[in-house]
């Protein structure tokens, strides 16, 4: 028998990076959610607390730091739902 090629598509549910830096550009420790119920949580707490201690001045560093955190949380939650896809791919 000749070898049969399989062209499979994967469609996995993921998330858009693009769709993270805006929600955490404009809504800052909100914009966290989208990442995760959790992270929105711990940066919204964080962004509080320092907003508060500083008086509006650490938010110049903080925000930028976690529009970079959300985006490459974003990245791995994708490439953790892309491995686990094809690992059941691959057992079947």
């Amino acid at each position: 028998m000749a070898d049969e090629n399989k062209n499979v598509v994967i469609n996995v549910n993921q998330k858009s990076v693009g769709l993270a830096f805006i929600l955490t550009f404009l809504f800052g420790g909100l914009g966290m959610f989208y990442v995760s119920i959790l992270s929105g949580i711990i940066w919204s707490i964080i962004e509080l607390f320092v907003g508060i201690a500083t008086a509006g001045i650490g938010l110049f560093v903080l925000h930028p730091l976690m529009i970079i955190i959300s985006i490459i949380a974003v990245k791995n939650q994708n490439k953790k739902k892309q491995k686990k896809m094809e690992k059941k791919l691959n057992n079947d």
